[in-house]
């Protein structure tokens, strides 16, 4: 049964082009906030440009906290993310006026700005960065802007669009030691295939390497392509490597690409990397949600499961993912779940459900998509951003998920998902805290922004450990419990619960039976003519007694035993998957030790 989902409606005094929620508060009396963007741009529209911050933690009531008034002689920031951590920073793309672009030849264009919230100044975010990030070959492109902007675990990557010549660009950034106001820093850049514009952008960080380890994701209209931080160099820019994945002329282009990434499970299995994308099909026919296989490059992707989004949508315009802390089946194996949502050409909202094993080697068959609810009509004009949070607690003790949607029209929709969690033996490898129980933050679940740093000498003793496979030997307490979640009940649950139930009547079954046998054996056998002719009637004539040689104990449990084969497997018929053949010597066992007990008695 789908979950009730409640949504609330903010409607502001400009139009919205981007999105992303903040980091999950660590108490549940704190609120939710997400940072939304966009503005008039550059003239004398009226229009202002703002960055503003709205407090969703309510379901039915989102109100703003905060907003930042752009200059109306610049653009209005066309892309941004947050960072980690409880500074409220964002990053965004907001081009420098047009006069002093062309007075500088575009190198003047300092793109990349940085807000973050001033200590003292409750609800107050300032400008505290603004430079020039892309290479000077792209800056001279007059109409060039920072499109995209992707972040994670305190590492970002922004592209270029908009030139009018085939130069664009995307780059990796990270604060430095020295902050977000001096520090950042360069990791890397790569130009797109012919240079390109790039439809969309994804990165991927190993939180065990403290962020020295990413990986970018990205999609032209007919390719999708892969780069790491060993293959990109930050002095020099790294051509595009061959496209994993290519479409078939005709059968559509990419708009949007999402990395669907899980942390190594302890003792269980490695770290699980798949590729959501959206396609648009041809003549707006439609949109088609294709899994793809992360493979290590140069190796070529295929496609592991792919679903026809909702009829009515003509085209896709955006696409968010959120990844869940696994759970196991039925049979106790890892199992994930991810949420996409994606927003149509006709102001429609789709939520997708995938479930799938958590292997390096995910194969075809294995990814279970569903979809959880569409929602028509959510804004007046196009859609232009959707945007997850991580699991939020609530004041209740609960968890749940918020989906922020925002439009041309102004108009922010915000929808609350409640989530079911549920304890596992499943333990986070990488984190310090992890996995025990309910933690105080989404970062003690699952995948933690940023994790506590250890020393030098520690860190080095933990590489060593983990290269010699002798962490595996004994995972703590901490690594054993591991609370998991999910939106939809996994795939099988419901066949699991009929077993279950098929199971249980078997044994009612079988407890009758025993029940029946000691009424006999109180009330009969001890009178040897009520007891022959109770035991003459169930089938057992005198000759079969007296092999027994006058011991009814031992007799009654033949007689118990054989009943229990009978309904052990019949159980075992009808749910085999999960019983398999050790109800026949559960039944037995039991009815045995129940049978002994109470004649000993």
């Amino acid at each position: 049964m789908a979950p009730t989902i409640i949504s609330s409606k903010l409607t502001l005094t400009y139009p919205l082009f981007c999105a992303d929620f903040f980091e999950p508060p660590s108490d549940s009396d704190e609120p939710v906030t997400v940072a939304v963007a966009g503005g008039g741009g550059e003239g004398r529209s009226g229009v202002r440009n703002r960055i503003t911050i709205i407090d969703v933690s309510s379901p039915t009531e989102a109100k703003t906290v905060s907003e930042v008034e752009l200059s109306g002689q610049e653009d209005s920031p066309m892309s941004l993310c947050t960072l980690p951590g409880s500074g409220g920073s964002v990053v965004a793309g907001i081009n420098s006026g047009a006069e002093v672009i062309k007075s500088t030849g575009g190198e003047g264009n300092l793109h990349f700005r940085v807000f973050r919230q001033q200590n003292g100044e409750e609800g107050e975010m300032k400008e505290v960065v603004r430079k020039a990030v892309f290479s000077a070959g792209v800056l001279r492109e007059g109409d060039m802007y920072q499109r995209l902007c992707r972040g994670k675990s305190g590492v970002v990557v922004i592209g270029s669009g908009g030139g009018k010549k085939a130069e664009n660009e995307m780059v990796v950034v990270k604060e430095g030691e020295k902050g977000w106001e001096k520090g950042w820093e360069v990791k890397g850049r790569v130009r797109p295939e012919e240079g390109k514009e790039v439809v969309d952008l994804d990165v991927d960080v190993d939180v065990e390497l403290e962020g020295e380890g990413w990986t970018v994701g990205w999609c032209l209209p007919q390719a999708a392509y892969i780069a790491n931080s060993k293959d990109v160099k930050p002095t020099k820019t790294t051509e595009s490597p061959k496209a994993i994945f290519t479409l078939t002329p005709g059968s559509g282009a990419f708009r949007s690409l999402r990395f669907i990434t899980h942390p190594s499970i302890w003792d269980t299995t490695p770290k699980t990397k798949l590729i959501a994308a959206i396609v648009n099909l041809p003549a707006r026919g439609g949109a088609q949600l294709l899994t793809l296989s992360s493979p290590s490059i140069p190796a070529k992707s295929a496609v592991l499961a792919r679903r026809n989004l909702h009829r009515n949508i003509k085209a896709a315009t955006s696409m968010a993912l959120v990844s869940l802390p696994p759970t196991t089946t039925s049979r106790g194996q890892p199992q994930a779940q991810s949420l996409l949502a994606v927003s149509g050409a006709d102001m429609s909202v789709e939520i997708l459900v995938l479930d799938y094993p958590l292997t390096p080697n995910v194969k075809e068959g294995e990814i279970k998509i569903r979809t959880l609810k569409t929602f028509y009509n959510v804004h007046p004009f196009q859609i232009t951003k959707v945007a997850w949070s991580q699991p939020v607690r609530t004041a209740t003790a609960g968890w749940e998920l918020k989906l922020a949607t925002v439009s041309m029209g102004q108009t922010v929709v915000t929808y609350t998902i409640p989530l079911v969690s549920v304890t596992t033996g499943l333990g986070i490898e990488g984190a310090e805290g992890a996995g025990q129980g309910v933690g105080s933050s989404t970062a003690e679940l699952f995948v933690p922004s940023k994790p506590p740093s250890p020393s030098p000498e520690k860190r080095g003793k933990q590489r060593s450990i983990k290269k010699s496979g002798a962490a595996s030997s004994s995972p703590s307490l901490s690594q054993i419990n591991h609370q998991g979640m999910y939106v939809l009940p996994p795939p099988g649950t419901r066949r699991a619960a009929i077993y279950s139930v098929t199971v249980s009547l078997g044994l009612v079954v079988v407890l009758a039976i025993l029940l029946q046998l000691i009424f006999i054996y109180k009330g009969g056998l001890l009178v040897a003519p009520v007891g022959v002719d109770a035991l003459s009637q169930m089938g057992y004539p005198g000759e079969a007694r007296d092999e027994y040689g006058g011991k009814e104990e031992e007799m009654i449990v033949d007689m118990v035993r054989e009943g229990a084969e009978v309904v052990g497997e019949w159980v075992v018929e009808e749910g085999r998957k999960v019983a398999g053949g050790v109800v026949k010597g559960m039944v037995r066992g039991v009815v045995e030790q129940g049978v002994r007990g109470v004649l000993g008695g």
